[in-house]
This record gives structure tokens, sequence and C-alpha cells, in this order.
């Protein structure tokens, strides 16, 4: 059998040729199993000379892998597609997903699904090699995902016996909350949505737990009954009915926090002279309000590239123990609390 040098081959002329098996040269060439130094030459050198290369399809389906990883996410806590910090997280997470080999299939969870306890279509149809769930999710979803068997990984939030990464906010909040008490702020609010969400409920223990250690536990005030940050600003004509109003807002994030500071200087209030402010995330609105907003800065593409990193890891090597990384994140102090 003659094939021109310039001629892709395929595995078993290769094999043929060098005089061993096909599963011999397909170990080689994907580096699996242990070959004298001869035999590999000789199938390298043969590899290179008639420029064989690996079918990807072919090579998936022998496998069983679709080298897709499924990202999920869940909009009435994730908002993908209008968050510059999931945006960034998902710019991340791709981009060194594409590195290690590996596309994105994006799906999104409903409510209407979620109630229903339907699972993604992706699931029935084989098309992903592992589960990213972005963000929070309902229980019951993550618990049907995990049923799946594929590896799953937990990204910016939290859940039992599976892989999860995600900020030390309770840590950082504390920290935001010590900073204004050091202003000499002693009344504060803390702003955040009604919905059940891991990270929400760190910072707001972070900042009740840090007031009560001040013994200011009654001048702690946490607003949560609102859905968007337009229904907050009717939460916060409230606070600034209060005969004794709070001289501080924290917010579970930046988009909140700058939203209600637009809010309260439309309504008049000096800021920070009259009522400081402080946020989470550290996005890029937080520099280009006036004034510049007090936060914590995320690394938000870091954590995806982190998370790509880790559920490639855990395709590898599926038997590993189940692993929590949680980042230590640092507050910026700004004019907004100044």
């Amino acid at each position: 059998m003659k094939v021109k040098s310039q001629q892709k081959a395929s595995l078993k002329f290769i094999a043929k040729l060098v005089g061993c098996s096909t599963t011999t040269v397909s170990n080689v060439i994907n580096q699996k199993g242990m070959f004298g130094d001869e035999i590999r030459e000789k199938i390298l050198k043969a590899v290179k000379k008639y420029n064989y290369t690996i079918n990807p399809s072919a090579r998936n389906l022998r496998m069983g892998r679709s080298e897709t990883v499924a990202v999920v996410f869940y909009r009435p806590n994730v908002e993908v597609f209008k968050s510059e910090f999931y945006i960034t997280m998902m710019y991340g997470l791709q981009k060194r997903l594409a590195e290690l080999g590996f596309e994105i299939l994006l799906s999104e969870i409903t409510k209407a699904e979620a109630e229903n306890n339907e699972r993604p279509r992706f699931v029935s149809r084989g098309k992903a090699d592992a589960i990213v769930v972005l963000g929070r999710a309902p229980q019951n979803i993550v618990e049907s995902l995990a049923e799946c068997g594929l590896p799953m990984l937990i990204l910016d939030s939290y859940a039992k016996n599976i892989d999860s990464i995600y900020t030390d906010g309770e840590k950082a909040t504390a920290t935001l909350t010590e900073h204004l008490l050091k202003k000499g702020h002693k009344k504060i609010a803390y702003f955040a949505c009604d919905n059940q969400d891991f990270n929400t409920d760190m910072r707001i223990k972070g900042f009740l737990d840090t007031m009560k250690n001040a013994r200011l536990e009654k001048n702690a005030i946490l607003v949560r009954n609102f859905e968007t940050n337009e229904e907050s600003f009717v939460q916060f004509d409230k606070i600034m009915s209060l005969k004794n109003r709070p001289t501080a807002i924290l917010s579970a994030n930046d988009d909140l926090a700058t939203s209600l500071m637009f809010y309260a200087q439309a309504k008049g209030v000096r800021v920070p002279q009259e009522m400081a402010f402080a946020g989470f995330d550290d996005i890029t609105l937080a520099v280009r309000c006036m004034p510049q907003l007090t936060t914590v800065h995320v690394d938000c593409a870091k954590i995806g590239e982190i998370g790509a990193d880790t559920i490639v890891e855990r395709i590898k090597n599926p038997n590993l123990h189940t692993r929590t990384q949680i980042f230590n994140v640092d507050m910026v102090a700004r004019s907004s609390t100044k």
C-alpha cells in the first residue's frame, strides 16, 4: 500500500505500516500508556510523514464525549446578558475552556421550568460532558442536574457535595460595615433584592454580625421586600421618612447601589455629606459615577478561568473529592463614603 506523503492516511494504514495495532497508534498519539522508544518513534515518524490527523468527531464518538460544557443559569437570579459581572465571568470561563479544547452550550432555566422541575433539553440529548451552574439556581434544579451523573460545578454560589467556587462576601461585607462605622455612621441600612441567593445571604450575615458586634444591632435595617431596582426606590422613600434615618446605605451589588445613590441625589440628598453609599463587585459604573462608589473588587474573569480549569479537571478525574474554593476579595474605598 502506497500513500503520497502529502496525502492524509488512516489510523489503520499507520498501524499496518508500522506493524502494530490501531489501539497502539491511537494511544501513542494521545500520549496514553507506556511504549518503547523505538515503536513510539516509528509511529510519530509515520504520522508526520503521511500527514495523519485525528478525526475529532470519531474520537469523541468512541470516547462518548462532546467536548462541550453546558453553562446553566436561572434568569430570575442571573441576568447573563444584562449583567457586567456575569458577562465578564462568562468571558473568562469561555476563553479558558476554548484554550482547553471545549466549547460552551448556554442553557437557561426559566421560572416555569424550575416550578415544574424540568431539566434542560441538552441532558436527554447527551450534548454536554459537564455542567456549570452560573450563580444561584433553585435547589430542586441543582439536585436534578446533579442526578444526571455529569461532572458539575457551581460557579459564584455554593451547593453541598458539588464543586463550588465563590467569593468571601461575608468577610468583605463585614469590612465594608466596619469602614462605615469608623467613619462615624451608627445607623446603616442594607438593601438586597428579595430572592434566594447564597452570596446575598452571606453578605447580609457579614453586615448583621458586624453591627451586632458593635452593639448596634438595633440600628441595622435590612431591606429586602423588593425585586427590582425601581421597586427599591419605594423602600428608600420609607427609609427617608424615618425620624432617625440611616446615614449610610449598603447594597448587595453595585448596580443596586448606584441606582439608589442616583435616586437619592435626584431627591436632593448630598452624597456622602448626608448619606454614604457602598456596593459590591466593582463594575465599571462604580468608577464612572459621581461620587465614585466604595465597593468590593471581584476579579470576575479570573474566577471564570479558574472555573474552567476546575470543571475540566473534574471531567478528566471524576473521582476527585468535592472541592469548595472561597476567594478573598478586598474593599476599595472611594469618595461615596468619605
